[in-house]
């Protein structure tokens, strides 16, 4: 099947014909240029809207954290977050364990930063304001991370006896951290730049991730002026840092990422489609759902420090990932019926021509979710597919 063009300049395929999931009237391709339904089936679609082939309800680090980012770009941040864990491993078998702890703080929101560059994310925006909430988090990192540290060490010798001791002052300094860090993505809710739901999920994600990994560095801040090599075994380091610079800022990005989410699709979103969360996508219970899971993982860290903490807070992080990725889902969806099809651009994730909407119609892949450079980037004026091979859907 190849595209044609008609007279208002819209690439169809054969025809139009009717969505078998929102009933619109759309190119006969692949997708469905509006909700990005398969017109080849009558079933709902289960597909991630930020990239077909993977299933909306499954752990997906790279395309949920990072869902701007095309598919080819997924080898380079891989590569990136092994290289991090693999200089931080380095560090602490050679016994450098406060390089380790900086270095560790760090993978994760340069990773963030790394996205943003990439992809040309808010390129339109004032860099003042992008660069205030995350210095946000940084700074209520900071603070937190010092007090946090102040009352371990006024409770340590209770602690030792007791370890559920400090279960209460660890679940209150969690909460109110990250309830802090989420007070400055929430600024931006009403500036007219940012009025996506995916817009709310990715300021909170950078901003729960760089409140995590500030927090790890002053609240172990100690440590940095006992020498480049203050002893200990390595294994117990090499856990406490897989929390610090892994489950830590996946579980705050993932989680404030979700709960800033909720308030967008509340308020920013069309009244219709406020509700297609269900109540996770409601501000209150979305808050509630974010302190059960924050609390949760805090009081397993504070009873087991070591391994057990390591565990639940990666089973916690794991949580988060699905509850944000659903919200991303849905945030993807939510314009699908906003504006009319327009003139043909180019997909930057297929390389196909497809109808200017909100899927593409060829591999169905959310043309919000790709790079906001490629969105707006001219159309080239042919209209022939790159390849001359069938397309894969």
């Amino acid at each position: 099947m190849e595209p044609t063009q008609d007279q208002a300049g819209r690439v169809t395929g054969e025809g139009e014909r009717i969505c078998p999931h929102c009933g619109q009237s759309v190119p006969h391709l692949h997708y469905c240029v509006r909700c990005g339904s398969p017109l080849d089936s009558t079933a709902r679609r289960h597909e991630f809207a930020a990239h077909p082939g993977e299933p909306v309800q499954a752990i997906r680090l790279f395309s949920t954290l990072f869902p701007h980012l095309p598919r080819d770009g997924y080898d380079a941040f891989r590569y990136s977050l092994l290289l991090g864990v693999v200089v931080v491993a380095g560090l602490v078998l050679a016994g450098l364990y406060p390089m380790a702890l900086v270095a560790s703080a760090v993978v994760v929101p340069v990773l963030f930063v790394l996205y943003f560059i990439e992809v040309d994310l808010y390129e339109r925006a004032p860099l003042a304001v992008i660069v205030a909430t995350v210095a946000w988090g940084a700074v209520v990192g900071a603070a937190l991370g010092v007090i946090g540290r102040l009352a371990s060490t006024s409770g340590a010798a209770e602690g030792t006896t007791n370890p559920a001791a400090g279960v209460p002052a660890a679940v209150g300094i969690a909460l109110l951290g990250a309830a802090l860090a989420t007070l400055g993505p929430l600024a931006l809710i009403r500036h007219r730049a940012f009025d996506d739901v995916l817009d709310g999920a990715t300021f909170g994600a950078i901003s729960g991730a760089v409140y995590a990994s500030a927090y790890g560095v002053a609240r172990s801040s100690d440590l940095l002026g006992a020498g480049l090599r203050p002893g200990g075994d390595p294994l117990p380091w090499l856990v406490r840092l897989g929390v610090l610079g892994l489950a830590e800022p996946i579980l705050l990005a993932a989680t404030i990422g979700s709960i800033c989410a909720a308030f967008w699709l509340r308020y920013r979103a069309p009244v219709g489609d406020r509700h297609a969360l269900g109540w996770l996508g409601m501000p209150g219970p979305a808050i509630l759902a974010g302190v059960v899971l924050l609390a949760a993982s805090a009081a397993a860290r504070a009873v087991f420090p070591l391994l057990g903490g390591f565990v639940a807070t990666g089973i916690a992080a794991a949580i988060g990932l699905l509850w944000l990725r659903a919200t991303i889902h849905v945030g993807l969806l939510e314009e699908a019926n906003e504006s009319g099809i327009g003139p043909p651009t180019r997909c930057a994730n297929c390389g196909r021509l497809t109808p200017r909407h909100t899927f593409c119609g060829w591999c169905g892949v959310s043309l919000q979710a790709l790079p906001r450079s490629s969105r707006h980037a001219a159309t080239p004026p042919t209209l022939a597919p790159p390849d001359a091979g069938s397309p894969t859907p």
